[in-house]
């Protein structure tokens, strides 16, 4: 295998970021009375010739199984464990490292390391991303009217009371952070389309509409309880890119010293989150299943 397009590939088939909603009240975003249960947690990280792949950065694996990914999460005895009680809920982030909830500092996130060391490549590269859901939900409007969109909802009227087509994965993010060499930091988010909004990267963004709150998520709320969510006016979130082109550096590998049997090595951590701030985080969301595959590439610069 060329040592020029040696792959490495994160195959998180059903990221299972089912959320099932404890309460009965209704509120535009995630709450600590919503529980997250991550299951089913498929994830396969395959890694080609001379690059070896962990978790903790002392198991070295070519291939990272889903049971290792999932011993990693929910052992008590693991560095990422996320707790027995683990819930989840409207999190946002400036840089992807700092995150906090809509209303405090509480987030809630999926967050795991990945460990490389290679003989011969020295440059990790993000070169396939998705985020997807085998089925989107439908949200039915229990406020007398509300703007989703550009559409108008009327709560009570079969006709035109239910949101339907709301998918999961539209809200989604995904960050890449580099923690060894040159400081790297790459998100990702669904592009823009007909039924999908793209925050991109918000600085001090105004999301009052005139003080209703911007159409979707911010509008629900405040009509739902007649204030806008804290810092409303003044949002900032993370840059995000919506296509990874040909591929975006990640991670340089650190060289060692040459009689090493792994020349190069480093870590990076990857962090997926329901941005609070996006249009379509509402609590019809809980229960979705949200899918999420991920590739590297090891390049020479």
């Amino acid at each position: 295998m060329s040592n020029m397009s040696k792959k490495l590939v994160l195959s998180i088939l059903a990221v299972v970021l089912t959320v099932v909603a404890l309460g009965t009240t209704t509120f535009a975003w995630f709450t600590l009375t919503n529980v997250a249960e991550v299951q089913a947690f498929e994830a396969d990280v395959t890694a080609g010739e001379g690059i070896e792949i962990s978790l903790n950065g002392l198991d070295w694996y070519t291939t990272i199984t889903t049971e290792l990914i999932e011993e990693y999460l929910f052992d008590p005895a693991s560095s990422g464990y996320l707790g027995a009680n683990w819930t989840f809920n409207d999190s946002t982030t400036e840089d992807g490292v700092a995150f906090s909830n809509i209303v405090g500092n509480d987030a809630r996130y999926i967050e795991f390391p990945l460990f490389f060391r290679s003989q011969d490549v020295d440059t990790i590269n993000w070169t396939g991303v998705e985020l997807s859901t085998p089925q989107t939900v439908t949200f039915t409007v229990d406020v007398p009217s509300f703007t989703y969109r550009t559409e108008t909802y009327i709560q009570g009227d079969p006709a035109v009371g239910e949101i339907e087509g709301i998918d999961v994965s539209d809200a989604a993010r995904i960050a890449i952070i580099s923690n060894t060499g040159t400081a790297y930091t790459v998100a990702y988010e669904k592009a823009a389309s007909t039924a999908n909004t793209v925050l991109g990267g918000l600085t001090d963004a105004d999301l009052t509409n005139g003080g209703v709150g911007t159409t979707g998520s911010v509008n629900y709320y405040y009509l739902k309880n007649d204030v806008l969510p804290l810092g409303a006016e003044e949002v900032t979130v993370l840059s995000t890119i919506t296509d990874l082109g040909a591929g975006q550096t990640v991670l340089d590998l650190t060289e060692n010293a040459p009689t090493a049997p792994y020349l190069y090595t480093g870590n990076l951590t990857v962090r997926v989150w329901i941005e609070g701030w996006d249009a379509d985080t509402f609590n019809s969301i809980f229960g979705a299943t949200l899918s999420t595959s991920l590739e590297f590439t090891g390049t020479n610069s």
